[in-house]
């Protein structure tokens, strides 16, 4: 498959890059690990879309942990019109991702990295398949119980047909653990009960048994407290673990504490 935009011509992985930048901004540094050989030849490709109109780009913020000194991507209205096969806006505007802060930067791009490495153990591991959503795109019971979680992950094991949701919450420490304000993890659980009880995930997402909420925290003490939290509220289907637990090699196995098991558990488990 080719395409004839401006000077380029475009490639099915080229459709793959742009699919992924109209999603949310990625950096040059994710966009090589899902696409490309090198962040060399993923820089010099990002470019050329950037030169004919079809992506935005901006230098990732010096105090942004994740991918500081290198550009962040995402598509522009052009772009997203070559992704979708017609006329369409992109989800993110020239100036919006511009006037975002440092610390909104670097959570996205930490969303981002949790996706990469399940994005890769999945194709490194037999019949598993994953599904990700960046859930600012999603509508529904989500959103009208007041939940937004950073994404949504449907794990398939593609030889006994088995799926499990799970809703992503990418913590950086920001939000209080305990208490009635609207941002505690407290008020997010209660929510995601709630949700779980009324089973207002068999409308969202039809064929579903029950879902799973995956914390991806900013230390262990705070995975540890929130593990607490969960058990104490009786929310079974909460998991968490550490930002720098998650890998490629690492990202489905015994790195999840969970408030039912002494010991860290896997994530595919009941996918076997």
């Amino acid at each position: 498959m080719k395409q004839s935009v401006k000077s380029i011509r475009l490639w099915d992985r080229d459709y793959s890059v742009l699919s992924l930048i109209s999603q949310a901004p990625y950096s040059v540094a994710q966009i090589a690990e899902l696409e490309f050989t090198s962040v060399k030849k993923a820089s010099q490709r990002t470019k050329k879309y950037f030169d004919a109109g079809m992506a935005h780009r901006l230098a990732g913020p010096c105090d942004c942990p994740q991918g500081k000194g290198e550009f962040i991507y995402w598509v522009s209205n052009k772009g997203r019109s070559i992704v979708s096969g017609g006329s369409a806006k992109a989800f993110y505007g020239s100036a919006n991702v511009r006037q975002w802060s440092a610390a909104r930067i670097n959570h996205q791009l930490q969303i981002n990295q949790f996706h990469v490495s399940m994005e890769l153990f999945c194709r490194q591991a037999k019949n598993l398949k994953c599904e990700f959503f960046h859930s600012c795109r999603h509508s529904g019971g989500l959103r009208e119980m007041g939940l937004i979680p950073d994404a949504i992950l449907i794990l398939r094991n593609e030889r006994l047909k088995k799926r499990l949701l799970h809703f992503v919450e990418v913590d950086l420490g920001t939000e209080p653990i305990q208490g009635d304000d609207s941002s505690s993890i407290e008020t997010k659980l209660n929510k995601y009960l709630e949700y779980f009880d009324s089973a207002g995930y068999d409308k969202d997402f039809p064929g579903m048994q029950g879902f799973r909420v995956l914390f991806v925290v900013d230390g262990s003490k705070r995975a540890g407290s929130i593990m607490k939290l969960a058990d104490e509220m009786q929310t079974s289907f909460v998991l968490a673990t550490t930002l720098d637990a998650v890998n490629s090699e690492s990202v489905c196995r015994e790195i999840w504490l969970s408030p039912t098991c002494n010991s860290k558990v896997r994530l595919i488990k009941s996918l076997d």
